[in-house]
């Protein structure tokens, strides 16, 4: 790797292990995204087709919340650093909320692991609940906030891990999908596991031993078996689980960049249009609508997620494909964490992007004030410090 590449490496490796350690503690300083996970609509949907399913939370309330993955705003520094990721739970007061305009509707908002957070829950929804009833409810939260984003494959992964209940109309993910992709990855892990044995293991069992530790590998929770992998990969970590895990977590968003870049092309291509032609422009008094400062973002974000892509399957090939460089191979997993976070937050950056361009195409309104509001939702989402 030539200094070029490791500085980029390294330079997101460092943003990706912020997001990671900010996620644990008092002090945690979550980042960029806008991603929404819909109890609200999808529990409502649920009970007018007169569905027989069983409630994401246990109190009737907690089933009204929207939890998303967004931008902590300026004007909310008290409760979390502006420009952060932050895991929202937003408890409209209307029946009628309507997604496209959510932030602009009444309700209770609590972010995540904001001060006072448990205490907000109980004054308005979990103090009179039996106490398994309240932690489990808190429990489910605090699940969402240790994904990089609000992936429906991601969500029922973590749920199966946790040994969680949901049921199948909170998953915006057919099961046959799921189960395709999760075969994708396990794919990825077989030449991977099959290190831990080489050449301490009978050719008849080593297939076995694979398949077993693979499957330990998808779950990453039994330390004590991924061990040998570990120390045959010469790699030091106080949490193999979480290596694994975030190893998975780095196929699966190799399997989301690629869906994701069509609709990606086509908003730049619309920023292009809109930079070039003068009357985009538009000064309304406060802003100016500058679309070559959000245009810039997107394009270094991409940038980025190819930078890091690109390196995994260079790592990747060479090492299975090629049987060379298992050092830089190792020196890649060995950051697979910081990566995750990294991809996460990368990845949930253009996809906000994305949905607020595809809302604003949708309403065919090339009027000054939607414009703005545009180029307004552009800037704040890009923004990374």
């Amino acid at each position: 790797m030539n200094d070029r590449n490791k500085e980029l490496l390294d330079r997101m490796v460092a943003r990706g292990r912020t997001l990671r350690v900010q996620k644990s503690g008092a002090g945690r300083q979550p980042r960029i995204n806008t991603r929404v996970f819909n109890c609200f609509r999808l529990t409502k949907i649920a009970n007018q087709e007169g569905r027989i399913f069983r409630p994401l939370f246990y109190t009737d309330a907690m089933n009204t919340c929207i939890v998303s993955k967004e931008v902590v705003p300026s004007h909310m520094k008290a409760l979390m650093r502006p420009h952060q990721l932050a895991t929202k739970v937003h408890f409209p007061y209307s029946d009628e909320y309507v997604p496209q305009v959510m932030g602009r509707v009444g309700g209770k908002s609590v972010y995540v692991g904001e001060a006072n957070f448990e205490r907000k829950l109980d004054d308005h929804f979990l103090g009179s609940q039996p106490e398994e009833v309240r932690e489990h409810d808190i429990e489910i939260l605090r699940m969402f906030d240790t994904l990089p984003s609000l992936d429906p494959f991601l969500i029922r992964d973590k749920f199966e891990i946790n040994e969680l209940e949901i049921d199948e109309v909170y998953l915006q993910i057919p099961l046959e999908e799921w189960q395709d992709i999760k075969n994708s990855i396990i794919s990825k892990f077989r030449p991977l596991a099959r290190i831990a044995f080489s050449g301490a293991a009978k050719d008849e069992d080593l297939e076995v031993h694979t398949l077993r530790l693979v499957e330990k590998m998808w779950e990453a929770v039994d330390v004590e078996l991924l061990k040998p992998l570990t120390m045959a990969m010469r790699i030091e970590t106080t949490d193999a689980g979480a290596l694994y895990y975030s190893w998975k977590g780095i196929v699966y968003y190799d399997y989301k960049i690629s869906n994701m870049q069509t609709e990606l092309t086509k908003m730049m291509e619309f920023l292009v249009r809109l930079h070039k032609d003068r009357t985009m422009k538009i000064y309304n008094g406060s802003v100016s609508t500058d679309w070559q400062v959000p245009l810039t973002r997107i394009k270094e974000h991409r940038s980025d997620l190819n930078s890091v892509m690109g390196r995994y399957h260079k790592v990747y090939d060479d090492f299975f494909v090629k049987g060379e460089n298992p050092t830089e191979f190792r020196q890649f997993f060995a950051i697979a964490e910081d990566l995750f976070w990294f991809l996460g937050g990368t990845i949930s950056i253009l996809d906000s992007c994305i949905e607020q361009y595809q809302k604003f195409m949708e309403r065919g309104q090339f009027v000054p004030e939607t414009l703005v509001d545009l180029w307004s939702d552009l800037v704040e989402l890009t923004k990374t410090q």
